[in-house]
Order: structure tokens, then C-alpha cells, then sequence
């Protein structure tokens, strides 16, 4: 994890990582609520981002700016993201896509219900 003050100091390990990571099998994961907190130079070499809903409009342009895909025009689209929606843009697509996210814990629960139940002999819970 990263705060604010490493990242304002300037040029960190992880600048270097996201520009040359990948020649060594090395990735990158940046999750974060302030895209614009994060230098240009990692958020320009992140082929796959997640975008979830951003409200302030600062943040959705920091996003929209390094996309792999243009989302100019899909700013609004951005900021009315519900929960477990969200846009995929990377290098490996045409284009960006919507996608639908399962709650979890739901996902677990309904999962757990299909399954058979498992009984191992001795063992107590």
C-alpha cells in the first residue's frame, strides 16, 4: 500500500514495476477511490483497469485520460455506475465493456445451496 506521501516524494519503485514489470513476469494491481493521486507514468502502463462508480469528476477524468479504449463520452456513464457494475477497458479488447459483478457473499451462499453435502466421519464442527 502506498499513501499519498510516498507518492508525492515522486519516482517510487512502483513507476518502475508498472514500465518494466512485465519483461521480468512482474504485474501490477492498483485499487484505489483517487485515480488522479496515482502518477500518470503507472496509470498510462496498467493495460487493465476495472472502473467502478466515480462521483467526482476529477477522478472520472484521471480514469478516462489513460483508458485503453476513449471514454470521453461516457463520463456520465462513469459516475451512475450502481453497485456491482463496472467498465473493463484494457489493451486486449476493441472495446470497452460493461459487466455485471455478483455480490459474493450471495454468490457463496447460492453456490453452497447447489452443493452436496460433504460428511467425513470423526470429524465434528
Amino acid at each position: 500500500m502506498v499513501g499519498r506521501r510516498v507518492l508525492e516524494r515522486g519516482p517510487n519503485v512502483f513507476s518502475g514495476i508498472a514500465r518494466e514489470g512485465r519483461k521480468f513476469g512482474i504485474g501490477l494491481l492498483a485499487i484505489t477511490q483517487l485515480p488522479s493521486m496515482i502518477p500518470k507514468e503507472i496509470l498510462a502502463n496498467i493495460n487493465t483497469k476495472i472502473i467502478l462508480g466515480i462521483e467526482m469528476q476529477p477522478e472520472r477524468q484521471a480514469i478516462i485520460d489513460y483508458a485503453s479504449q476513449d471514454l470521453s463520452q461516457d463520463s456520465r456513464s462513469i459516475a451512475s455506475l450502481d453497485i456491482g457494475e463496472a467498465i473493463i477497458t484494457s489493451n486486449f479488447t476493441k472495446f470497452a465493456m460493461p459487466v455485471k459483478i455478483p455480490n459474493f457473499i450471495e454468490f457463496a451462499r447460492e453456490s453452497s445451496l447447489n452443493q452436496p453435502e460433504m460428511s467425513f466421519p470423526g470429524l465434528k464442527e
